[in-house]
């Protein structure tokens, strides 16, 4: 098992590399969305001159409630 793996190292240290990279950007794009939310941003990016779902995104009603 040991010189099956000294055989191989540079494929396993490229799949590891790899697994890292796709790890912490899965991580990150979670992070952000997270942040996203608890700071009143939609996924949208809430254009709602072109949007149907307006009346269900919840930045577009604060920004309503905010103007009344």
């Amino acid at each position: 098992m040991f010189s099956l793996l000294c055989v191989n190292v540079a494929e396993v240290a490229v799949g590891i590399v790899v697994a890292v990279i796709l790890v912490g950007g899965i991580g990150g794009y979670i992070g952000y969305k997270i942040w996203a939310k608890k700071h009143g941003k939609c996924g949208c990016g809430c254009d709602c001159g072109n949007c149907t779902g307006c009346g269900i995104c919840p930045s577009a009603n604060k920004q309503n409630d905010k103007s009344k």
